[in-house]
């Protein structure tokens, strides 16, 4: 069985123009060494996990291709374990590894290159899922015959059905549509259910690659049940529906809620009563938006305060997360799906904690006056520490970071990132040439003093030459200058650039703009 694996130093897929997305962390398979060419844009996820999904192979490395593989891929604050299913000669699947609250609320049903149990054919994506009330019995007798009782909705039980529903559409892109037919994809019925089953519901599938599609998925509710939304019945409701749509019980499988956390409050998959709030939980809202990504509502520019709901989740727009009212050290991550907190890390559920929903954006974020960290996503990010002596990091895209008052380290990562320090002793990091950029495209520092200091520490300066090799400061001038050697840089004072070369050829090949101070001197460089 040939096993992929990744290569590379960088934890990050940088965005390009067109439908393909460069790969800085590229497949390769083990067993030649081939590298598998190029990533679709077209499976958006959490970011970091962007460029292995659904890569596309070259023709003469699919051959060898066959089986299963599991790749780990650790970015700051998190791991992200990813089943990669070998199966197929057009394309590597990837099968993202949630975290375990998750995969107890999601459905365990293994998907394939052509089968999928859910609503949809790929995590994030929307669908629009039809609804009609039974006029007459329908389907199989599972527990019990249909005929026994069956009883047509009234006009308040359709009302309540359809609460239901909006409660899943208001939170997850799933809209449901009424459909005047007796085929609609969700049927609702009614009738004397045998023994204590107070409902049932068929689970999804879909075929993601023929033409196949399923009937009717039954939704049956017992008839003694009371159908308000302050009732058990409501409750059962939400619960077949959350069936309907992939989701399993919460105390079944391999991967189940704790004893602590397992009852009605934290999801409607459980049977266990808590304190019978008859509403979608937490678990329910991040599993369903792991699955159906976000609602399109929230489209505006929204700011949300860090902290004063569990869960953050947004449908476009240009947002922003501030802690700014926080004096607790807050340590936030603006990838999707992953879990931010202020003071210390405990379960999801605890105090302090906060969950950024999957397939939710934002682009800006906000610190409090402790120490906080703060990560940046794929997109152009703001970010700015406040007071406090904070850890700023925009990863991937055109970021800006504001250190603000204190002793701060600003991290800008891949992109053309602009940086400002603020009072303080301020360590502005660059730990690799393509997160420098190019002649056109490059980082600036738009406020250095000389308290702050350039962290070359990570830096390779001659790619060429073994092992890493430090970066020589060799002086200020009032023009470029020609034949300087591999791994040495100079700062221009008239065009406030520090100029690298890392190849030898006499021409600088990147800059890093800094204003702020008329010359550099070596002791501002740590290597």
């Amino acid at each position: 069985m040939a096993i992929a694996r990744l290569c590379g130093v960088n934890s990050s897929c940088q965005a390009e123009q067109g439908n393909w997305l460069g790969s800085r962390l590229p497949i390769v398979s083990s067993s030649t060494g081939r590298r598998i060419d190029r990533v679709p844009r077209r499976w958006q996820t959490s970011s970091y996990l962007t460029c292995l999904m659904l890569a596309a192979l070259r023709s003469d490395a699919r051959p060898e291709l066959n089986g299963t593989a599991t790749l780990s891929l650790k970015v700051p604050g998190r791991v992200l374990t990813s089943m990669i299913a070998l199966d197929s000669w057009s394309e590597i699947h990837v099968m993202t590894t949630y975290p375990g609250f998750l995969r107890a609320v999601r459905n365990e049903s293994a998907e394939t290159i052509d089968w999928r149990y859910y609503q949809n054919t790929a995590d994030g994506e929307p669908v629009t899922i039809t609804y009609n009330l039974m006029t007459g019995p329908m389907g199989p007798a599972w527990y019990g015959d249909p005929d026994y009782r069956f009883k047509a909705y009234s006009a308040l039980d359709k009302a309540l059905v359809e609460t239901a529903l909006h409660a899943f559409g208001a939170i997850s892109g799933v809209t449901f549509v009424r459909d005047s037919s007796q085929n609609a994809d969700l049927m609702f019925g009614r009738f004397d259910i045998s023994g204590s089953v107070l409902g049932y519901a068929d689970m999804p599938w879909v075929n993601k690659t023929g033409p196949v599609t399923q009937s009717s998925q039954l939704i049956m509710i017992d008839v003694d049940q009371p159908l308000t939304t302050a009732s058990w019945g409501y409750q059962v409701a939400l619960h077949e529906i959350g069936h309907a749509l992939g989701l399993k019980h919460t105390f079944e499988g391999q991967s189940r809620l704790s004893p602590a956390e397992d009852n009605i409050d934290n999801s409607v998959m459980s049977y266990t009563e808590g304190a019978t709030s008859y509403s979608l939980g937490p678990y329910d809202i991040m599993a369903l938006q792991s699955i159906y990504g976000p609602a399109k509502a929230r489209l505006g520019s929204s700011t949300y305060k860090f902290g004063a709901s569990k869960i953050i989740w947004d449908g476009g727009g240009i947002d922003t997360i501030t802690a700014s009212h926080l004096h607790e050290k807050v340590t936030l991550y603006l990838d999707d799906g992953t879990q931010s907190y202020f003071g210390r890390k405990h379960a999801i559920l605890a105090s302090k904690q906060v969950w950024l929903g999957h397939f939710t954006m934002i682009e800006n974020a906000v610190g409090g006056t402790g120490n906080d960290a703060i990560y940046g996503n794929e997109l152009a990010n703001d970010l700015k520490g406040g007071s406090g002596n904070d850890r700023l990091s925009g990863r991937t895209g055109d970021d800006r970071l504001h250190g603000g008052s204190g002793n701060d380290h600003l991290y800008g990562g891949a992109g053309a990132d602009t940086l400002y320090g603020g009072p303080g002793k301020d360590r502005f990091i660059f730990k690799t040439l393509n997160e420098l950029g190019s002649l056109s495209s490059f980082d600036r520092i738009q406020q250095f003093d000389r308290n702050d200091v350039l962290d070359f520490r990570s830096f390779d300066a001659d790619p060429a030459a073994p092992g890493r090799q430090k970066i020589m400061f060799t002086g200020n001038f009032s023009a470029d200058v020609e034949h300087q050697a591999a791994g040495t840089a100079y700062y221009n004072r008239v065009t406030d650039t520090l100029m690298i070369e890392t190849t030898g050829d006499g021409v600088a090949d990147c800059q890093l703009a800094i204003k702020g101070v008329d010359v550099l001197k070596s002791a501002y460089f740590v290597v």
